[in-house]
């Protein structure tokens, strides 16, 4: 008995940091460089040099990872002394494993069963378009936040049979802190979560203490009372018209289905077919594990909600569907895999253990082809920079997309760029408004003494022979606003005006 626990151990440990290794190498593949991927390094460097005060200059979005990416990204800044794409490779590669290595304690603590590989093989090996397309790889997406819905879950599960009102109030506390710093969590966790403890309440008397503890916090998330409190921008659930109900409802189908692609091809019959197969396990495996114990029924009671709140909310309110929208579904592609190798460990059924390793060799397939990341930027920043340097540039303007954080970071902040606003209708630079992901620093007047005389502007246009076309428009906007340039240079697809002295804003 002694060596059959030790070879399970043995197992384990083997198989957890297995995933670990693979997870790292699958989320370094398809890591991206790109402007929102600076955000954390350079809010770490403007600590450092400025004290953590300058974080109330930093405008974020709604969703702004202030509570779950920022710390974990900034641990890893200080440990390794570095705050290049190593540190945010190691971060964001174990929200990926660790989440796997959770759903499996989970797993193996309901039934144990080495069934719970399953899920933690499929979580670790999602196909390459959720790694690119579901932003899986990349430092700032909804996966890092369902790795902190996963362990408020896990905490919460964990207290099935504690019964205890200080894990309550831990989980409850990390609850409130990711609602705060992704809104995505109401929905996904915070939602099912206080649910599944509302129906465990009512069914046995007991345990409300702990129920209304936690749906204090939701009420606090809810209402926004935190992000209105420290000036965070707030977002608000909106219904779409009924009209686009249909076609939100066929984009799920179709991400849904490619994310969890059992039949290999990239085509629309493969989606819709992985959908169908994967929502019939999903439901008989719901049912079958209602009809288990207590931590079964937990389980599948919330994996139902989870899955059932996204999918519901992407299709009442989301405004602009496409293939990038696969990043709100990772919490239902999680419980997908949770709920099927849950029931498999009770019922050995060859359909499910099956569809699992179809899924899985179809995942290992499609890295052979998409072999890159989604939006990288990184050689093309590399480029960018040593054309600024040989033209000895290191102070500009420019639109958010055109490389200015990328050159921010990359350079190491040799040349310092600050992203600006264009007005869509006159063209022209909006220097009194400060654009999300920014700092509100980098446009003040302290800010623009202390910058070289030589500057330089970047706009999203080149020149052509069209008198009155739109690249014209925009080139003629930014010469009325600022004056004539002293130089003129192109690069790909943007046009530099460069002034031998320092731009007076307006």
């Amino acid at each position: 008995m002694k060596k059959i626990i030790n070879s399970d151990v043995f197992i384990y440990f083997a198989v957890t940091i297995l995933s670990i290794i693979c997870a790292y190498f699958l989320t370094k593949r398809y890591f991206p460089i790109e402007p929102d991927a600076a955000n954390s390094p350079l809010v770490w460097r403007e600590m450092l040099e400025n004290g953590f005060s300058v974080i109330k200059y930093w405008k974020p979005t709604p969703d702004n990872w202030y509570f779950t990416v920022y710390p974990i990204n900034f641990f890893f800044f200080f440990v390794l002394s570095d705050d290049g794409k190593i540190p945010l490779i190691i971060s964001t590669s174990l929200f990926v494993s660790l989440s796997a290595i959770i759903i499996t304690w989970i797993l193996n603590s309901t039934n144990k069963s080495k069934a719970s590989f399953l899920a933690m093989s499929a979580l670790i090996f999602l196909p390459a378009y959720v790694y690119t397309f579901g932003f899986i790889a990349h430092p700032f997406s909804h996966n890092s936040t369902n790795f902190f819905g996963i362990f408020t879950f896990a905490l919460c599960f964990y207290n099935i049979k504690k019964n205890s009102t200080r894990i309550t109030i831990l989980y409850s506390l990390i609850a409130l802190l990711s609602a705060v710093s992704d809104p995505w969590f109401l929905a996904t966790y915070f939602l099912p979560i206080l649910l599944v403890q509302i129906y465990f309440s009512w069914k046995e008397k007991s345990n409300w203490k702990n129920t209304v503890i936690f749906g204090i916090t939701f009420i606090l998330a809810m209402t926004h009372v935190i992000p209105r409190i420290l000036g965070l921008p707030v977002q608000h659930f909106k219904l779409v018209p009924f009209d686009l109900w249909a076609e939100n409802t066929a984009w799920m189908v179709k991400i849904i289905g490619r994310s969890m692609n059992i039949f290999f091809i990239d085509a629309q019959i493969a989606y819709v077919s992985s959908f169908i197969v994967w929502s019939l396990i999903v439901i008989y495996s719901i049912y079958d594990c209602l009809q288990r114990g207590k931590e079964s029924t937990f389980i599948a009671i919330f994996s139902a909600l989870t899955i059932a709140g996204i999918i519901s909310s992407f299709i009442i309110s989301y405004t602009t569907p496409a293939d990038i929208s696969t990043r709100f579904f990772i919490n239902a592609i999680c419980f997908s895999f949770v709920i099927g190798a849950l029931c498999f460990s009770y019922k050995r059924n060859i359909l499910i253990v099956l569809a699992f390793t179809l899924f899985v060799f179809s995942s290992l397939y499609s890295y052979t082809v998409i072999k890159s990341p989604l939006y990288d930027q990184e050689k093309q920043t590399l480029s960018y920079i040593d054309f600024l340097k040989e033209h000895k540039l290191f102070f500009g303007y420019s639109d958010y997309w055109l490389s200015s954080n990328t050159v921010n970071w990359l350079s190491n902040n040799e040349i310092h760029i600050s992203p600006v606003l264009f007005d869509k209708k006159t063209y022209r630079i909006q220097f009194d408004e400060v654009r999300s992901q920014t700092f509100s620093t980098w446009l003040t007047p302290t800010y623009f003494e202390k910058a070289p005389q030589r500057q330089f502007i970047s706009i999203p246009a080149i020149q052509n022979s069209q008198p009155d076309s739109e690249m014209n428009r925009r080139l003629d906007a930014i010469k009325q606003q600022v004056g004539i340039p002293d130089e003129v240079l192109t690069y790909e697809d943007k046009t530099l005006f460069i002034y031998n002295s320092k731009i007076t804003i307006p």
